[in-house]
């Protein structure tokens, strides 16, 4: 009687921790890590370009290009945020 019930609450934790994996492949991980850290990257990259294009025609200031490349790093972590959540559901 006992064992059976060890048995039981054995089989039920196995289905709780299987129930908490994420679904697919085994690389989905490394496929969300790659495709994040190019997405980071490029939002990232462009607007930097862009403050540094503005910078050299000298039409910005130090002030508006930290604030900018602030907003630009935000943007970014907002955007993987939501991506992380979209992976994990």
């Amino acid at each position: 009687m006992t064992s059976m019930k060890r048995n039981n609450d054995s089989n039920n934790k196995q289905e709780l921790i299987n129930e908490n994996r994420p679904a697919g492949s085994p690389f989905a991980v490394l496929d969300f890590f790659i495709k994040s850290s190019f997405l980071a990257v490029v939002l990232t990259l462009l607007p930097v370009a862009g403050l540094v294009a503005l910078w050299e025609l000298k039409i910005t200031t130090p002030l508006v290009m930290i604030s900018w490349l602030m907003a630009t790093l935000l943007w970014t972590f907002y955007v993987l945020l939501k991506l992380s959540k979209k992976v994990v559901e």
